[in-house]
Formats: structure tokens, sequence, C-alpha cells
């Protein structure tokens, strides 16, 4: 499974779940995990950072529960 997060470089609360998720991808090895800063790119019309996708499906924006996310993995 792919996991998308869009960030941006002055956003704490970005940079708190990028560690969760980081944290997720080192425990599941079948989970990889992309971060995209939209202060770097363009390819987003994503406004609200931060924002989970999964397999190209958006899943949250803002923090998140990483305890709910485990539960809906495959």
């Amino acid at each position: 499974m792919e996991i998308t997060l869009y960030i941006s470089s002055q956003c704490q609360v970005c940079k708190r779940v990028q560690n969760q998720l980081e944290h997720l991808v080192e425990e599941n090895p079948e989970l990889y995990l992309m971060v995209k800063n939209i202060d770097e790119i363009n390819e987003t019309k994503a406004i609200i950072v931060p924002a989970v996708f999964l397999d190209n499906t958006l899943y949250s924006y803002g923090d998140i529960n990483i305890e709910k996310l485990k539960r809906e993995l495959p």
C-alpha cells in the first residue's frame, strides 16, 4: 500500500504526522511512504496540510489517529 503525505515546510502538525507515518512504515514493510512538499511542487490542489492519501484516495487532513489507521490497514 502506498501512503502519500502532502506537507508544507513551516507546518508543525505536518512534521508530527510525517514522524508517525515513518514509524508506521518501519513497522510494516509492505507499506511505502511518499512525502511531497506542496511548497516545492505544483502537482496538487490540496490546500489543507497535512493531507494523507492511501493508494491515491484521501484518508485525512490534519492530525491523524495512528491507531485507527493501523486498524484500517490490510
